[in-house]
């Protein structure tokens, strides 16, 4: 059988940048979002998938996770998952609430507690997949459960109620883990399920990241000036570092 020529390997060069099936149509989404924000705003299965797909097919992927979790996953990966959830999500998450109690929600230096909680608390599932595919094992693959806990609004939505600080309905809190415990519950029914949504990653993470571009004005990003800066690099190195030393 004839192998069809690549004209352009488009995908082939993603895979060769670390994280570039998520980051290459995220930067390609925003370019629109910046230039041509209503592009893709004409309506029909263009809108729906180019611009308004984000939040669903992250909820497939969170889904099709849970299909992998069951009895007897190995030790291994709840033992690195839960110190993920801990010195990503959890340590983070209390401190910036502490902080929070003294300072208010309108936080410091322009960033509110809102911005800082959702941003030290989350972990970003489909770089962290697209990592994970090219440089890592099935531990790290697997850890994801922490990402598909973490990568939404679950835990910032949990403290912030906690705290006092908002007012959070429980409903939004139980609709968060909704697609992961039904993927969980369909996993452990029906194993097969499990391979039939095992390349749901590579499909469906360059249509979510493009959407998620769309949604970011280049624009913004730099007038976020020195605030957004400092968050920036306050995030990667702690909270980076407290998993690295955890981990190891």
């Amino acid at each position: 059988m004839k192998t069809e020529k690549i004209r352009s390997p488009f995908f082939g060069t993603m895979q060769k940048i670390p994280g570039g099936l998520m980051l290459v149509p995220l930067i390609l989404g925003s370019l629109f979002g910046t230039f041509a924000p209503d592009a893709l705003a004409i309506g029909g299965f263009t809108t729906a998938l180019f611009k308004n797909s984000a939040l669903p097919l992250i909820a497939l992927l969170i889904f099709a996770t849970g299909t992998h979790v069951n009895a007897r996953t190995g030790g291994p990966i709840l033992a690195t998952a839960g110190t993920i959830l801990l010195m990503k999500t959890l340590v983070p998450a209390t401190l910036i609430i502490i902080l929070g109690s003294y300072v208010g929600l309108n936080g410091v230096l322009g960033v509110s507690i809102l911005a800082m909680l959702a941003a030290f608390d989350n972990s970003n599932g489909g770089l962290w997949l697209a990592y994970t595919g090219q440089y890592g094992d099935a531990r790290d693959r697997g850890a994801y459960v922490a990402s598909a806990l973490n990568d939404g609004p679950f835990f910032s939505l949990l403290f912030l109620g906690a705290s006092g600080l908002a007012d959070i309905p429980v409903i939004a809190m139980v609709a968060a883990l909704v697609p992961f415990l039904l993927g969980v519950l369909v996993g452990n029914l029906d194993p097969k399920w499990r391979d039939v949504l095992k390349p749901v990653p590579n499909i469906v993470i360059p249509f979510f990241a493009f959407a998620l571009g769309t949604g970011i004005n280049l624009g913004a990003v730099v007038s976020g000036g020195i605030s957004g800066l400092i968050l920036g690099l306050l995030i990667s190195p702690l909270t980076g570092a407290w998993c690295t030393w955890a981990i190891a």
